[in-house]
């Protein structure tokens, strides 16, 4: 349940099932907190089973298991384990059908196989081989995909996403699938009224922790109201006060309080000054455990207060060593979550976030293990920054400055920049610095923009300015320039996508500066998020494109942001089918899209909008300049395409 284009797909077939008709189970992992927004999307209607517990297998059937997840190839497959398992998972229920619509996964794949269903279906959202052969910073992160695909025989339906895909996994995957397993279902599309954006949305986030009063007369509320009766008590700065619950009215946020752990009442929580997490428990282990390779998380100096609005100094970034194994000392519980004390063996140490480690192995009397896993860090040993700070102030540059970098000198993704991009005249912001091999590097911005990294020895404090507005423009912000610039006739062309190589966005960025030195005065947003974004980000730098090209991250609920734009463009390399394409042509976009078989089908061969001749830089600018000359389209029907897609799922299922 992810944030990505399957889930999305999912949630949107599981909305359009008749439930007179149909009882649907879904089985799942246990929801991690930052998504569990899209269970929350889920039809009411459904019942949700949780993977819980551990597999009863034998010792023989789990070195069986461990050889296929290790190597990605069924030699002896232990069946009646995976029944049992299958049968322990499901509480022995019976199903008439059972579907694995993610189809990506062994672990999961395995369980819809040997459940106890008449009818058993899995999906095939991507071209299958091209993710399997998909090359990522050298590694292979689909390559044991194989182990899904000998495990087809064991389905009666190979469901696609689109026809055209069908074809192109029928085709490079024949040795697995027979002719009358075939069969394809396009993914709905339902547009959601707003937009919400990574950076614009807040829940309202948990406040429990010890705090201490800013004044000495304080406001007691009877209850969380606005105009609830209250009464002013005296505190000492020094009492300690603990949040116990957080209720927000109309847009004053108020906490209920105890005061030396003697209940009070309900106060306003800019009342209060947060000192710090209260400690539940301290866990001593003894285990390793991996980097969750997704997001990238911070490694804390000391025990970090998760404050909402400010972070605590940290050692270095999750995403510069995914690649090594983390020994776990110590878990400690906070009321606001729990945090876990690793180190690599090899120097970096620190607090990260529970959430941010998996595949955890006990290490208890298993000093081999240990070594084994040290030995794997030192073969995958690499440069990490060793310090970071979150100061916020401005500057100026120094005379003859010349250290400009996309990231600080030495770290994965850095790159040396021209120098005659920045302006000695003019004031310059930071609000993050990082120590890298003893020197210290300030990220930079310009009119809430980011440009580059300096070294701190190369820019001057402005006298007076001690503190800085938030760098990055906030999303209403952007909205406004998309505004104006609207206003001022100038082209908007948006991407909707994870930011991965198949994508083909790096492509698209030099494709967009190619277009630029026409004279075309355009903008180009990308929104999606991925393990890409680094890299990305270079790019637009390197190209003196951060005025031009804006990424904006995750969004949900895309329609009115898409109203806004003027073109959509879609470079993959290859697709499943392409909702976020689908979504755009809805709210009547001019689509943009590579010639590959399934966004030609979408766009039925160029009747709905302009397919590049080429896949390239020279092909995606000269598909931009063609879209610019206004030409006509034919009109995309969503109404029609839900109404076909629908009729099929009658027939599937």
């Amino acid at each position: 349940m992810d944030n990505n284009g399957i889930t999305q797909s999912f949630i949107n077939l599981t909305n359009a099932l008749d439930y007179q008709k149909y009882d649907v189970t879904v089985f799942t992992n246990t929801p991690k907190s930052h998504f569990f927004h899209n269970y929350q999307k889920l039809n009411k209607n459904i019942r949700l089973i949780f993977r819980t517990g551990s597999p009863n297998f034998s010792e023989k059937e789990q070195m069986l298991h461990d050889k296929i997840n290790k190597s990605g190839h069924i030699t002896s497959l232990p069946e009646v384990a995976f029944k049992r398992e299958a049968h322990r998972l499901f509480s022995g229920l019976s199903f008439d059908k059972a579907i694995d619509f993610s189809g990506y996964s062994f672990y999961w794949s395995k369980f819809v196989a040997f459940s106890d269903s008449r009818v058993k279906m899995i999906f095939q959202h991507n071209d299958l081989y091209a993710e399997m052969t998909k090359e990522i910073d050298g590694k292979f992160p689909h390559k044991k995909l194989t182990g899904v695909f000998e495990l087809y025989h064991y389905f009666d339906k190979v469901i696609s996403v689109s026809k055209a895909l069908m074809t192109i996994n029928s085709h490079k995957l024949s040795k697995y699938i027979e002719a009358e397993q075939l069969d394809y279902l396009p993914n709905l599309i339902f547009l959601g009224n707003d937009f919400v954006s990574e950076k614009k949305e807040e829940a309202l986030f948990n406040l429990n922790g010890i705090y201490s009063f800013i004044n000495s007369e304080i406001r007691i509320f009877q209850n969380p109201k606005v105009n609830s009766v209250f009464e002013v008590k005296s505190f000492s700065k020094n009492e300690i006060v603990k949040v116990l619950s957080t209720k927000k009215v109309q847009d004053i946020i108020f906490v209920k309080i105890l005061v030396n752990d003697i209940y009070l009442g309900w106060v306003e929580f800019s009342e209060l000054k947060f000192s710090g997490n209260e400690t539940k428990k301290v866990v001593k282990v003894k285990k390793v455990a991996s980097i969750v390779k997704k997001q990238n998380f911070l490694i804390y100096q000391n025990i970090p207060n998760f404050f909402p609005g400010e972070k605590d100094e940290a050692v270095t970034e999750t995403k510069y060593v995914t690649q090594q194994y983390w020994f776990v000392n110590k878990v400690l519980f906070t009321k606001q979550g729990k945090v876990a004390y690793i180190s690599n063996g090899l120097g970096i140490k620190g607090w990260v976030r529970y959430g941010a480690l998996n595949r955890f192995h006990n290490l208890a009397n298993k000093p081999y293990l240990a070594l084994g896993f040290l030995i794997h860090n030192l073969r995958n040993k690499c440069l990490t920054s060793s310090k970071i700070t979150f100061e916020k102030y401005q500057f100026k540059l120094r005379k003859n400055s010349t250290s400009y970098y996309s990231r600080p000198k030495g770290l994965k993704f850095s790159k040396k920049l021209e120098a005659g991009f920045l302006n000695q005249s003019l004031d310059y912001s930071t609000d993050e610095q990082q120590m890298v091999k003893g020197t210290w590097w300030v990220k930079t911005y310009n009119n809430g923009k980011f440009v580059c990294w300096l070294k701190l020895a190369d820019i001057e404090l402005i006298d007076g300015i001690s503190s800085i507005n938030k760098n990055e423009n906030s999303f209403d912000d952007i909205i406004q320039k998309i505004m104006s610039d609207k206003k001022d006739k100038i082209p908007q062309f948006v991407n909707v996508a994870r930011l991965s190589p198949e994508k083909n966005q790096k492509v698209l960025i030099e494709a967009f500066a190619k277009l630029k030195t026409t004279g075309v005065e355009a903008k180009l947003y990308i929104l999606g998020s991925g393990i890409l974004k680094e890299e990305l980000e270079t790019k637009i730098i390197e190209l003196n494109l951060s005025g031009s090209v804006q990424l904006l991250g995750h969004m949900e609920n895309i329609r009115n942001f898409l109203s806004l734009m003027d073109y959509f463009i879609f470079p993959s390399l290859y697709e499943g089918q392409g909702m976020a394409l689908l979504e755009a042509m809805s709210v009547g976009l001019l689509p943009i899209v590579s010639d590959i078989p399934t966004s030609r089908e979408i766009v039925a061969g160029g009747n709905y909008g302009i397919i590049s001749e080429s896949n390239d830089e020279q092909g995606l600018a000269l598909a931009m300049m063609k879209a610019l000359k206004k030409e006509e389209f034919s009109s995309f029907d969503l109404e029609s395409y839900n109404q076909n897609v629908i009729n099929r799922i009658k027939l599937i299922l």
